[in-house]
């Protein structure tokens, strides 16, 4: 920590103090105007599973401009345990309601083209009118309820009933677990703080940085497309980042109340250490998170805009608003004490572990560490792919649609591949449908469709779009030898599938590489230590691996698909451990770099390495394992939601959160940093550096420490 470092943090605090009143007036019109700006963000933000430049992506943009879409949006399916397709009764209202459904504007097409093996069900596939999902999504809400025919049993299905099911079963979950959470967040919140100003300050400071993000958020939809996924990763390190920041900031803050310091100057003196810490860690983290902007898949691309976002507004928040209002309230952020007959035994448990630690780390650094490779290991077998109906829970509408037609209907799948021969006439096309269905996994290839010079197939397939065995199908259908004289394309759910996963691929190293050299760059330039930057990069890989280790396990076999309620795939969608990723690297970072800086602090002041590595795990382990709880209980609505795919990413974030929180910042971190041993100074070792900060009050009016000061 340079003099220049912590002379500009002291400047700017003081400056906020000074400013308070401006300060919190200014972001109370920021707050509200974002939000209600903000709230549009909604309307304007997209699905974005789209990769662009894709061959799937630009066959399903020729097979559109040649022949109109093909995609089938709506199944509606029809049966009776009475009537066959055969019957009178059965047969002429299908075919009137397939007639009245072409009138409506909101419909492309309607094809009838399957029965059931019994012959007792067939269904409608109908193609809507819309440049995007977002409007075909609106088309949809509005027709749903004219596919009904009176008499008959009838289900919807196909990706627009699929999404309308998936949001209205998340949102409705989310809003019923949110109505539980969040008052225990309030709740959890006042019992660590133990003072109603200093948690309202620090929910005031959430507030700030979620209205700002979905405000920029909105500004950025403006000139890109902005997946809706932008949402929960805005929400997470929104709820996440700034409680974190105002826990350390506070209880520092409280540090320098305690020995007597006016408000203004304790204020100062927790701002010029803490406030520096948590400016450095928000840059390195949101400098992390915009590696994510190298993927092309918008939104994969979309949770490195609201990341960065949300982080750069945390870190604003927490030293500009979280200072002022502490500024305002003087003495009222001081905690209540406890009634009478209790004590408060945080500080204690943690002094107790740390010195532990300090003792035997070879006892702690190495069973973590092995605990947390068991962990990993699971990753190691993987097989990424996409989401299908079985996200959402049995017995659901859509689900049973699906369900319905692959076990019922031969030749019925209903995401079929769609391949485009620019240049075949009718006789090449057949001959090319007749070759495709001589290919292992080709149920029927229906009779193509012709015009000026291009042909469009439409091929079933026996397995899912997003199975293995299917996306293995469409490199076999790729690597064949086109007609003479044309060009083939495949397009379709499983093709477009298979350019993401091999794109994410492809592009994964990279991002992984730049966010480690991210990590690295910002916590040597935060802690001024070579070593430190190694092992923070080392013991949040391990978390990260940890936590992509159990989801796999938890989520790809399935072992608990019975007491968790979801249905295992065999594989795990590939957006889940981006969404990971970034949120566990987060809030890792986070923790880590706020350790490691008191840790750095009471290096500087003591000169003892054992003693720095005791007394900063002390103090911030009550703070930073407040934080975990309060983080894990903003995303258990998440893991209790009933769509598999929210599942996932609570159930991830609370995998991720817990490892952080219980091996690698406990335990892991600060054994490392005993067994290195005064080399984890090099090459600053201290030399050159400023000296650690007095506090409020002189050096020499200090009041020497008192051993069971807790955190």
């Amino acid at each position: 920590m340079s003099d220049g470092d912590t002379g500009m943090a002291g400047s700017m605090g003081r400056a906020v103090i000074r400013l308070r009143r401006l300060v919190i007036t200014v972001a109370a019109v920021l707050t509200v105007a974002g939000g209600a700006w903000g709230a549009g963000m909604f309307d304007v933000l997209t699905p974005g599973f789209t990769h662009p430049g894709g061959e799937a992506e630009r066959t399903t943009e020729r097979i559109e401009d040649e022949f109109g879409r093909r995609t089938w949006d709506v199944l509606a399916l029809y049966s009776s345990s009475d009537l066959t397709v055969d019957d009178p009764g059965f047969a002429a209202p299908v075919a009137a309601k397939a007639a009245e459904l072409r009138e409506l504007p909101e419909v492309a097409r309607v094809e009838e083209p399957f029965v059931s093996e019994d012959r007792h069900a067939r269904y409608l596939a109908v193609t809507l009118h819309g440049a995007d999902m977002t409007t075909r999504e609106d088309a949809y809400v509005r027709i749903a309820d004219a596919f009904a025919v009176p008499g008959l049993t009838t289900l919807l299905g196909g990706p627009e009933a699929i999404l309308d099911e998936v949001n209205d079963h998340a949102d409705g979950d989310l809003a019923r677990s949110q109505a539980i959470t969040m008052p225990l967040l309030l709740l959890v919140l006042l019992i660590v703080l133990r003072s109603v100003p200093a948690a309202l300050a620090s929910l005031a400071t959430s507030v700030l940085t979620l209205t700002g993000a979905f405000a920029v958020t909105r500004l950025i939809a403006g000139f890109t497309e902005v997946s809706t996924f932008t949402v929960n990763i805005i929400m997470i390190l929104g709820l996440g980042l700034p409680l974190t920041h105002a826990l350390l900031l506070i209880t520092r803050h409280r540090e320098h109340l305690a020995t007597g310091a006016p408000p203004g100057e304790a204020l100062a003196g927790a701002l010029r250490t803490t406030g520096r810490a948590i400016a450095l860690s928000g840059l390195t983290v949101a400098l992390g998170l915009s590696c994510l902007l190298l993927f092309p898949q918008p939104f994969l691309r979309s949770m490195g805009y609201g990341g960065v976002a949300t982080t750069l507004l945390a870190t604003a928040a927490a030293l500009t608003l979280l200072p002022a209002l502490l500024a305002a309230l003087g003495h009222r952020i001081a905690p209540r004490p406890p009634r009478p007959g209790r004590t408060r035994d945080s500080g204690a448990r943690a002094r107790r572990l740390a010195t532990g630690i300090g003792r035997h780390p070879a006892r702690y650094a190495l069973p973590s560490a092995v605990l947390l490779l068991l962990l990993a290991a699971p990753v190691t077998g993987a097989v990424f792919g996409g989401t299908d109906e079985r996200v959402l829970p049995a017995g659901t509408d859509s689900r049973v649609v699906a369900e319905t037609i692959r076990a019922d209907f031969p030749g019925g799948d209903p995401e079929p591949l769609h391949i485009l021969l620019s240049g075949a006439g009718p006789a090449a096309a057949a001959e090319y449908a007749a070759r495709l269905e001589q290919l292992d996994g080709v149920v029927a290839a229906a009779p193509p469709e012709t015009a000026d010079g291009a042909a469009v197939l439409r091929v079933h397939t026996r397995d899912a779009a997003t199975s293995p065995e299917t996306r293995e199908l469409v490199g076999t259908i790729r690597d064949l030898p086109a007609p003479a004289g044309t060009e083939v394309l495949v397009g379709g759910a499983a093709a477009e599938l298979t350019d993401i996963l091999a794109d994410i691929g492809s592009t994964l190293p990279l991002v992984l590489g730049l966010m480690a050299a991210a990590l690295l760059a910002g916590t040597y330039l935060t802690l001024r230590s070579l070593p430190l930057a190694a092992q923070t990069l080392v013991t949040t890989a391990l978390s990260l691996a940890a936590s992509a280790g159990v989801l796999t396990w938890t989520f790809q076999d399935g072992p608990l698909s019975g007491p968790l309620g979801f249905t295992a795939t065999g594989s795990v969608d590939a957006l889940r451990p981006v969404l990971l990723l970034a949120v566990v690297f987060a809030v890792s970072t986070t923790c880590q770099l706020l350790l490691l800086s008191r840790v750095r602090e009471e290096w500087l002041r003591a000169g003892d390495h054992g003693t720095a590595v005791t007394g900063g795990l002390r103090r911030t382990l009550p703070v930073t394992s407040a934080a975990a709880l309060l983080l894990m209980l903003a995303v258990s609505g998440f893991a209790a939601n009933s769509v598999a795919m929210v599942k996932i990413i609570g159930m991830g974030l609370l995998i991720g959160i817990a490892v952080e929180a219980l091996l690698v910042r406990p335990l892991l971190a600060p054994a490392t940093l005993h067994l290195m041993g005064r080399a984890t100074w090099w090459p600053d070792r201290g030399r050159g550096a400023a000296p650690p900060d007095p506090g409020p009050v002189t050096a020499a009016a200090r009041p020497r420490e008192d051993p069971k000061e807790t955190a």
